[in-house]
């Protein structure tokens, strides 16, 4: 076996994030290669949404409510629970306009102002949401909190009814509710935040959290999550139009998963894992060989390799390496030149479990002239367009369908636009569309404009058609781009 197996791996996964800051990551951080602040760094924004994010710390708090709380219901069992693993929440809730870069309509109620947060969204549809903004940018971070991540998150290290103390008179400084709301809706992050950075953790619209409802454990737990038993879902948080007590951290109230309701809505987990790689990292691989007294041809035949596969293993590493290369320097470069590719390193014997870095993309199915990847896309091999797999799914005008077809990143991409009319006929044409290709409402809009009026095809009966393009009740936003 070659000597390099061992230290290779374990400095690999330094790199990747797979081990607490170590003294050969600290080596990594002196000599410029991995960027000391973007371990365990405190926030974050989501480039697609622009949303921020900051770092929940790991920790033990006490959840639930004391017997002698005030107001306090049944369900509220006090007991100890540990959150094993750092994370980052979302600042805020969710807003409209940031739906709408994800799924094109916006549901809401309460409408006019785009930082207003979204509401009548079901927990199915927060399901649909997330599945897609992971696969826009490439990654499976996102998710909705457990029941116990979000308390924690909320109290952020308080054992009061409230994250500022056990007065409900002080709640009109962090919270929009009954007696100030003015029965709507507010844009959020108005109010105070709470010690560790969150707005509106208290009020404005309620907020689903991932769990089952169920009764607590009565014991001491870690990282709690619901069993599959029941189908209602949790809702936290209070809203506006609800009583002061209703928005106390421990209060829990549940709903069927596909209720659409104005004053429910949502807010994200990241998961805390990434690392982020200093771009003067050297990736020419003339350059690169000659450092690891590699050849070039060795070189591209392990980065086609990593190319074809997503990752290489250690053993396809060290098998290419000559026996003299032992330095801690070279291997970093090493490992530091196939991340920058994108292309993972992982133990032959656990890919299984540690390829979570990089998605692979390939065929979920074939139906004549159609190819389906399971990152969401599905390539028409007739015209050579790749085409989003499913519409928006939501009533949409033609301005914020545009938005939502360029702002589209299915399968990674970035060149995603609006349709012609003369693409989505020759769609229509092929028949078998519909076996692969999801679209919802009446008519798809189109990017042809003739003044007011934008141009519209209905994939009923092939049909062409001009609407005012504010027109937002049954058209939908399709994406398509060139395959390259």
């Amino acid at each position: 076996m070659n000597p390099l197996t061992e230290e290779t791996r374990n400095r690999a996964l330094i790199v990747r994030g797979r081990y607490d800051l170590t003294v050969p990551e600290r080596a990594l951080i002196e000599r410029g290669l991995l960027l000391a602040d973007s371990l365990g760094k405190k926030e974050y924004a989501c480039p697609i949404l622009n949303a921020r994010f900051v770092l929940m710390p790991a920790g033990t708090f006490m959840m639930g409510s004391p017997e002698n709380e005030p107001d306090r219901c049944v369900d509220e069992t006090l007991h100890q629970v540990t959150i094993s693993k750092p994370f980052y929440m979302q600042t805020t809730e969710v807003t409209q306009g940031q739906w709408k870069k994800v799924m094109g309509g916006n549901p809401s109620c309460f409408k006019g102002d785009d930082n207003l947060p979204v509401e009548q969204v079901s927990w199915d549809d927060v399901q649909d949401f997330i599945e897609r903004l992971n696969r826009q940018e490439g990654t499976v971070k996102y998710r909705l909190p457990t029941e116990a991540e979000w308390e924690y998150a909320c109290r952020a290290g308080s054992t009061t009814a409230y994250c500022f103390g056990d007065d409900s008179g002080g709640l009109g400084e962090y919270a929009w509710y009954g007696d100030n709301s003015e029965d709507v809706t507010h844009p959020v992050g108005q109010k105070k935040p709470n010690a560790w950075g969150l707005y509106d953790m208290h009020g404005n619209v309620w907020e689903w959290v991932n769990d089952r409802y169920e009764d607590y454990s009565s014991g001491s737990v870690t990282d709690p999550e619901s069993s599959s038993k029941g189908s209602d879902r949790v809702i936290r948080g209070g809203g506006w139009r609800y009583y002061a007590w209703s928005c106390r951290s421990a209060v829990r109230y549940n709903g069927p998963p596909d209720v659409r309701v104005n004053v429910l809505g949502f807010r994200l987990l990241s998961l805390s894992s990434h690392r982020e790689i200093k771009s003067e990292v050297v990736t020419n691989e003339q350059v690169t060989s000659e450092k690891l007294k590699i050849t070039s041809e060795k070189l591209k035949k392990l980065i086609r390799l990593g190319e074809e596969k997503g990752f290489i293993t250690y053993d396809d590493l060290n098998d290419m390496l000559p026996s003299d290369v032992v330095s801690s320097d070279q291997i970093d470069d090493i490992i530091m030149f196939f991340i920058k590719k994108n292309i993972d390193i992982i133990d032959p014997d656990e890919r299984e479990t540690l390829i979570v870095n990089k998605p692979t993309t390939g065929e979920t199915s074939r139906d004549r002239d159609f190819i389906a990847y399971n990152n969401g896309t599905v390539l028409d091999t007739r015209t050579n367009l790749m085409w989003a797999g499913e519409d928006n799914k939501f009533g949409i005008n033609w301005a914020d369908a545009e938005s939502y077809c360029k702002n589209y990143r299915g399968g990674g991409y970035s060149d995603w636009r609006m349709p012609t009319l003369d693409e989505l006929e020759e769609l229509y044409k092929s028949e078998n569309y519909e076996n692969v290709i999801q679209i919802t409402g009446w008519f798809v809009w189109a990017s042809e404009t003739r003044g007011s009026d934008a141009a519209s095809f209905y994939f009923y009966d092939g049909s062409r058609d001009w609407y005012h393009q504010s027109n937002d009740s049954n058209g939908r936003a399709l994406p398509v781009r060139s395959a390259k």
